[in-house]
Order: C-alpha cells, then structure tokens, then sequence
C-alpha cells in the first residue's frame, strides 16, 4: 500500500507513465465545471442546480491524502479538504461524483502491482451515477443534496470499510442486498474489464475443440470426416449424463428379454428348444418400426436445425448487424471528440450490447416477471445498464426489444440543437430519422424472431409422438436383443450362425440406443440455443466481438487518413 501511495503522490511512476503515453489520467482530474452529470443529455450548456454560489477551482486535487487516509496514516479532515475545493463546508453532487470516481480508482489500483489502465471518469460515468443513486440517499440525512461534514464522517467509515473487505477478498459480502454492489464490488468488476480484453485469455483447447466461456468455439470438421471422430468426446451427446443412464436402464430391459427367453420359452441346449426360435422373425418384428423412425427422426432433426440456424443468423447475427450498422451510421456523420458527440458513441453502444445480452437472458428465463436481481446486478456492474433503467425495465415483458425504443428516441433527440440554441448545429441530421428507424426497425424484429421461436414451440402432439416412437424402439429393440442373444447362443444348429448373431444384435443394440438417444438430446439442446450448454451460441463471444467491431469503426472515424492532422 505505501508503494501505492509513492506511486500516486510522486507522480513519476511507470505506472504513471504508462497513462500519461495513452494520454489518460490514471486519477481523476479536477471538477470542471463542463463535466456533464447526465449521460442522457446532449445539452452540455445547461448549469448545474446549486444552492450557492460556487468559486472557480483551479486546484488539482492531492490524491495521496486518500491513499494515506486508507492506509490509516492521515486524517478524515485532509480528505475533506481536498474534495471540497469551493470551500462551501459541504460535498456538492459534482465533488461527490469525483470523490467516488477517485475511490474506485485507487481501489482498482490497489489490486495488482502491475499497471492498471484505470479508464477516465467519462468513460465510468455510468457507473459512478450508479453509486452515487445509490450511496448519496443513505448517507444525505438531512435530504439537501449534498454532504456536510458530520455526514461525511459516515463516507469515511463506508469506504474504510469496503476497502478492507476488497484486500480481505471477502467476496461473499461485496454485493448487498438485491443486488445493489458497492465500492469494493464494482472496483473489482472494473478491474477485471480494465484489462485488455485478449481473446485468447478467455479461449480454452480441451483435445481438438476450442471452448470459450465454456461453450464451444471452433472445431476441425475434417477431423470428424476421419478417425478424429473415435477420440473426440468432450463437447459431443458422449458426455451426456443421461444418455449412459438411459442405456443402463434399456440394459435392464435387455436382461428382461433374456430372462423370458430362457426361463419362459425354455432355450436351452439340453433339449435342443432354442433351435426352434426364429431369430429372422424376431428381427424382422422391428423392421417396419424402424422405417417408421427413420422418417420421423430425420424429419424432427431438420425442423431442429433450420429453427437453430434461423435463430443464429437472422435472430442473433440480425441484433449484431443493426447495432453494428447504427455504428456505421453515426460514424460517418460524426467525426468529432467533443462531449455530446462521446455520450452519443457511448449511448448507442451501450444500449446495442445491453439489447444483445438481455436476449440470452430472457431465453435462459432470468428476465421473467420484473427478472432475476442477481443477473440485474451483473448487468449493471457491466456497465450495460443504470439503476434508473433497470427500474424502467422490470416493468416491461419484451425488455431486449424495448431497448430499441430507447435507441431511437435518444437518435431523435440528437437531431435537435444542442442546448436549445438555434445557432448550435444537432449532432445528427433529421433528415436520417427514417434511415436510422430502418435500421432500429430491422434490430427489433431480429430480437422479436428470437423471442418468437422460443416461444411458440414445435406442435406438443408432433414432438410427443416422435419422444415415443424413438422410446418404443429403444425398448422394444433392447427386449427382442436380449431374447435373440440367448437364444443365438443356445443354439446347437451350427447353421444358424449362433454366435456371429449374438456378437452382431449386441452391437446394433448398444449402436442404435446410443444413436436414437443422442439425436432426441442433441434436438432438445438446439431447441433453445441461448443457454449455458456446451454446444449453445458462445453469446460472451459475440458480445466481444460486436464490441471491438463498434470501437473500431468509431475508431477509424475520428482518424481520417485523407485529412491533415491538426499538429501540422
């Protein structure tokens, strides 16, 4: 901790120098009086509600004093005096915001001894207005908005606190009640995403399959094609629990088979009675059964796959490719780096991923009724959504296409002027509404296919006639194998063939239970492909992906190689 504080107060540090070469602060500057609290507003102008009058701060804030404060070597009072830097006697909204914003940096900081790239205050914006929502109504006893020096002391006392419990790893007690996380919490969730996201630190190779996230990514095809198929297991309908159950189970039966023939019909070669059974007619009894499911399973697993695919490419991959084509669009019209047009890049990012995460959610059931909180905090601490947006939607059913109205409301509110001055050109066009609605439009209907397939389900009498063919089969199959068994090997007529017939039903009945089982779960699993099995859509993946390709289309509008730069 004391290398921390040297670090921070010194200013000279590697780590420092590390932000200094990204040209980000690795702590927060001083208040400014343009730092916009609402990520929602385009209107930078507008003045901030005070009580009083406040004076011009110039004064870069002495983040040693925090530092020293959680290492118990300075006093509450030093704090105090570094973040009320108008000398009001009382914490505002704006230096409450920078106060927490400093917390979770050095919270952050104190994580690693290595180089943390803190990210800027713009940039965590939702997720200090989170904190602050949530912390500045327990500890503003008196209800004026703001943080005398009495109630301050409680501040001392909260962020002691969670401190202790992030060094402690306590991490049972990081998130409270409902939910809500607090500094330790979310200083450990940042830290984790301030680390640059490489793929393959999330890719894991178990034998020839890629997984990430614990689902699969990437296979040889042309492995399967050949002998790979004898030794690839992980990631198939092999590894399936109640596949092994179920051929435990049909064994039993085969048992059962065997049991009749030799006790019941009495096949034995004392007296020669096994040779009077029949194993062609025995054999020929399944024969038409097994046209029968040929047809039916093929057909199921058709519908199966075309319903997965339609999901995966027109669902999903249309979410992606709107959120993606709404970047596409905002990128070739704004080109600028000032606040309003960062808050537009931010917003529309964030709602495009948030609209994307929530439909893996939905399907896996977590958003049913006003949704599961633990998974609201998780994407809250993502910083995908804000407490006031959660509040809006857990009232609402179809919550990843209600996004989209957000989405398009905050595009129209950019094609106004900025502050209400005339003189003030929007952000965006107006004459794009109707493109830009295209595209919303089309981001809607893709969530809604989604929803709609997994939803309205395959006709209940269809799907359970095809369960039962394939269960009759399977037990039938395994009563008649048990019965030409024994009689195959009771035989004493060498021209039955009686154990090449033996060896043979042995192997069709361990081949055809296997096979019919793993189709049934293997459609079962593709049913709803949102989900956390192996073999569903890798949807953290995805959601990288579509978010480097968001940052690098913004990233190539503002550097535009035909123009001039600005240091010429």
């Amino acid at each position: 901790m004391s290398d921390l504080i040297h670090s921070i107060s010194a200013g000279n540090t590697e780590m420092t120098n590390v932000y200094k070469e990204k040209q980000r602060p690795m702590m927060p500057s001083a208040p400014n009086s343009s730092t916009n609290p609402d990520p929602y507003t385009v209107d930078i102008k507008a003045p901030r509600q005070e009580k009083k009058k406040k004076q011009a701060v110039t004064t870069e804030i002495d983040h040693s004093a925090l530092a020293q404060f959680l290492e118990k070597g300075a006093d509450l009072q030093l704090i105090w005096e570094n973040f009320d830097k108008d000398g009001s006697g009382s914490i505002d909204a704006e230096e409450f915001e920078n106060l927490i914003y400093t917390c979770l940096a050095l919270f952050m900081v104190s994580q690693s001894d290595e180089n943390v790239d803190v990210p800027t205050q713009d940039e965590l914006e939702p997720v200090v207005s989170n904190l602050v929502e949530t912390l500045l109504p327990k500890l503003d006893k008196d209800g004026d908005g703001e943080i005398d020096r009495q109630e301050f002391e409680k501040l001392g006392e909260y962020i002691t606190e969670q401190f202790v419990m992030l060094k402690s790893g306590d991490r049972k007690d990081l998130t409270g009640s409902g939910g809500v996380s607090g500094l330790a919490s979310v200083a450990q969730q940042m830290f984790a995403e301030a680390k640059e996201v490489r793929m393959h630190d999330y890719e894991k190779k178990k034998g020839h399959i890629d997984f990430f996230g614990g689902q699969i990514l990437n296979y040889k095809a042309y492995r399967l094609v050949n002998f790979g198929v004898f030794d690839t297991v992980r990631g198939t309908v092999l590894m399936s629990f109640e596949l092994w159950i179920k051929l435990g189970f049909l064994s039993l039966v085969f048992l059962t088979g065997a049991v009749v023939c030799k006790y019941a019909l009495g096949a034995t070669r004392a007296d020669a009675s096994a040779d009077i059974i029949d194993f062609e007619d025995l054999k020929g009894f399944l024969a038409p059964l097994e046209a029968l499911l040929a047809f039916f399973a093929g057909l199921y697993l058709q519908q199966i796959l075309d319903r997965w695919w339609t999901i995966r490419a027109d669902g999903i991959g249309g979410v992606c490719n709107s959120v993606a084509d709404l970047s596409l669009a905002i990128a070739g019209l704004v080109h600028g780096t000032s606040k309003n047009e960062k808050n537009l890049r931010k917003i529309i990012t964030r709602y495009g991923l948030l609209a994307h995460a929530l439909i893996y959610l939905q399907a896996q059931e977590r958003m049913d009724g006003e949704g599961d909180p633990e998974a609201w905090g998780d994407l809250v601490e993502r910083n995908l959504v804000m407490n006031k947006e959660v509040k809006i939607l857990k009232k609402l059913k179809r919550k990843s296409e209600a996004v989209w109205g957000w989405i398009i409301s905050y595009l129209e509110h950019c094609m106004h002027s900025q502050a209400g001055d005339p003189n003030e050109d929007p952000l965006i066009p107006d004459d794009r509404l109707e493109q830009l609605t295209d595209i919303c439009r089309e981001g809607r209907n893709a969530s809604s296919l989604v929803s709609l397939h997994l939803e309205c389900q395959l006709p209940l009498p269809y799907v359970h006639l095809i369960a039962l063919v394939v269960n009759l089969y399977q037990v039938v199959l395994a009563l008649v194998s048990g019965m030409v068994c024994v009689a195959a090997y009771e035989t004493t007529d060498p021209s039955k063939y009686g154990m090449q017939v033996l060896i043979i039903q042995i192997i069709q009945f361990v081949l055809y239970c296997i096979i019919y089982q793993g189709i049934l779960e293997t459609a079962d699993k593709m049913t709803n492909p949102l989900g956390l099995d192996d073999i569903d859509f890798p949807q953290f993946y995805i959601h990288h992906t579509l978010q480097s390709e968001i940052k690098a289309i913004y990233n190539t509008s503002l550097n535009l190689p035909w123009q001039k730069s600005k240091k010429a």
